[in-house]
């Protein structure tokens, strides 16, 4: 008995979906309600995939305690919010992050707000109702007191979330790195060690790929679905294509777009290096297993084509490589924190950065912004100085 997600192409529009089967029959309220996500509110593919596996916990929580679906009450959410979502380690730190558990609690909430359609007197959506009889409280909109003598709603914690915060802001995360920091990461890839064919690979490999990131601003998503015919070094274009084949690699957030980086960009050497002088390798691994060559851009340790969990680890021994004066965790998002804020700090407008990042919203690029604020405000000193001066 084992609850499990599958994911595959949509038939219809290409696109990746998910569906939660228990062993070898379809969990129907999960399926119609993912469904109905990437249908209806076209959720993207890692929303889905996270809405999916978060679904899967929670009918995992109800085969094991016996509850039906239809007749969750809300004690039975706090038993799955206290014993699957705010499990402690040995040590007493929380396993799941407190942005974790807020997605999972969002996509139950979802789920049975689908079904039970938001009923008026549902006790799992309406605020808790509590015995106020004999209290007095001021209204602030009449200035005086008065006395309760009936039930009077107060918040709900059904689906509150009390996991402490981080001590890393948001902030902070999307500060990026140091100029000395990136230097650090720059030694760190010059010191590994190439003695085989394939260390030789991957050292020009991974130049390659943090030189791409921080040239592109590109996700991980969208990195591992670039192909060699894909780059335009003349023109210094960098298109994003959407092939319903690579849908399996990653996810393009935006859709298909031209990225522009420039013909005389310094990073495009590290790429050049790393077509000539690394990936023969891969060649010559796939013709051992006489298989083609995928014309993906970059490759696996195994000469297939690169994954995200391959990013993920890639950035995962940079981390344990390289030594920070600050707390500081290495991931490929990073890289669009970093040139975020070099370019806002280099004077780039900020709707010119929005470009870049290929943000749909200024808002979620405006963040950058307030951590550069001290910039900007020194920048606007110089304005005025050189108006006072002429």
């Amino acid at each position: 008995m084992s609850i499990h997600v599958e994911k595959g192409l949509c038939p219809v529009n290409g696109k990746m979906t998910y569906a939660l089967y228990h062993d070898e029959l379809p969990v129907v309220p999960a399926a119609i309600f993912l469904r109905h996500l990437q249908a209806n509110l076209d959720y993207s593919a890692n929303t889905l995939a996270t809405y999916a596996y978060a679904l899967k916990v929670f009918f995992s929580f109800l085969a094991e305690s016996g509850i039906c679906f239809w007749d969750l009450t809300t004690e039975n959410i706090k038993s799955f919010k206290r014993f699957y979502l705010y499990r402690r380690d040995g040590a007493g730190q929380p396993l799941l992050k407190r942005k974790t558990v807020r997605q999972y609690l969002s996509a139950v909430r979802g789920l049975i707000g689908y079904w039970r359609f938001f009923r008026e007197n549902d006790p799992l959506f309406n605020d808790q109702v509590a015995e106020m009889d004999g209290r007095r409280r001021r209204r602030p909109s009449r200035g005086f007191l008065s006395h309760l003598s009936w039930y009077s709603r107060v918040p709900s914690n059904t689906w509150r979330v009390r996991i402490p915060r981080s001590e890393e802001t948001y902030k902070n995360r999307c500060r990026g790195l140091s100029q000395e920091e990136m230097r650090e990461v720059e030694r760190a890839l010059e010191n590994a060690v190439y003695e085989t064919d394939v260390e030789t690979m991957l050292y020009y490999r991974n130049r390659a790929i943090w030189k791409f990131l921080l040239m592109t601003l590109l996700r991980k998503g969208e990195l591992v679905r670039i192909r060699l015919e894909d780059l335009d070094q003349r023109s210094g274009i960098i298109r994003l294509v959407e092939r319903p084949e690579d849908a399996w690699l990653g996810e393009l957030k935006t859709g298909p777009d031209e990225i522009f980086v420039g013909a005389n960009n310094q990073f495009w050497g590290a790429i050049v290096t790393w077509l000539t002088e690394g990936r023969w390798v891969a060649q010559k691994l796939l013709e051992r297993k006489g298989k083609e060559d995928h014309g993906m851009l970059f490759c696996n340790r195994d000469g297939g084509p690169l994954t995200q969990a391959a990013v993920d680890h890639l950035f995962s021994t940079l981390n344990r490589s390289c030594e920070f004066n600050r707390k500081v965790k290495l991931y490929p998002h990073i890289t669009r924190h970093t040139m975020a804020c070099f370019l806002l700090d280099r004077g780039l407008k900020l709707t010119e950065v929005q470009k870049i990042l290929r943000h749909q919203s200024i808002a979620s690029t405006e963040i950058y912004a307030k951590i550069a604020d001290s910039k900007f405000r020194q920048a606007l000193i110089n304005f005025w100085q050189g108006v006072k001066e002429a």
